[in-house]
């Protein structure tokens, strides 16, 4: 054997050195699979919805979106139409920012996102100009904490001042998320604002 072959040989990690890095990542799949298997959206639930506020369609949409950690939705004149683990005073209170976040990229990106006592940092913001389909939705949409134990964002108005905010965790990825928030508040139809009371469902 040469000099030349011995030093790569040296260099060259041994098998058992690669199985441990395979095992390593095996390990390491494994958790994430039991900490996904262990999630169940369903475990105390609370939605609130405006009685007779959303079509039958919308309102089954909703309650079908367990992923979203908390959601509001909320109408064009600030009144609330369907809440998941979310305070009526605090969405009212922070509905203001919320809006301004949407108004100005520069805003956005300053200020973050307040949803409750967590402060989101945002990290991409889209006007509705952007949306090349019917109806447009503007969209922000961030994160606090890691992939794995943090919480994402999104808030998205359509074109007629509909607004709808959610903030979800792991498994569910910012891409998933966001896009299924853009669907539903493209096909969501408000059907009246009349006899807006929250009542649990």
């Amino acid at each position: 054997m040469s000099a030349e072959t011995g030093d790569w040989l040296a260099l060259r990690p041994s098998c058992s050195s690669d199985a441990t890095r395979d095992e390593t990542f095996e390990d390491a799949a494994s958790t994430l699979r039991a900490s996904a298997s262990r999630i169940s959206w369903d475990d105390g639930d609370v939605s609130w919805q405006g009685e007779g506020l959303l079509s039958a369609g919308s309102a089954e949409a909703w309650q079908r979106h367990r992923e979203w950690r908390r959601a509001a939705l909320i109408a064009p004149d600030g009144a609330v139409l369907a809440l998941r683990r979310l305070d009526h005073e605090v969405v009212q209170r922070s509905l203001r920012a919320w809006r301004r976040a949407l108004d100005a990229r520069s805003t956005a990106i300053r200020d973050g996102l307040d949803v409750e006592r967590r402060h989101f940092d945002v990290h991409n913001w889209y006007t509705a100009e952007a949306d090349m389909t019917q109806p447009r939705v503007a969209l922000v949409y961030g994160r606090r904490g890691n992939a794995l134990t943090g919480e994402g964002v999104g808030l998205a108005r359509r074109e007629d001042g509909l607004l709808l905010l959610i903030t979800y965790g792991f498994p569910e990825l910012s891409a998933s998320a966001v896009t299924a928030m853009r669907a539903f508040l493209k096909q969501v139809e408000v059907v009246s604002m009349a006899g807006n009371a929250h009542v649990k469902t």
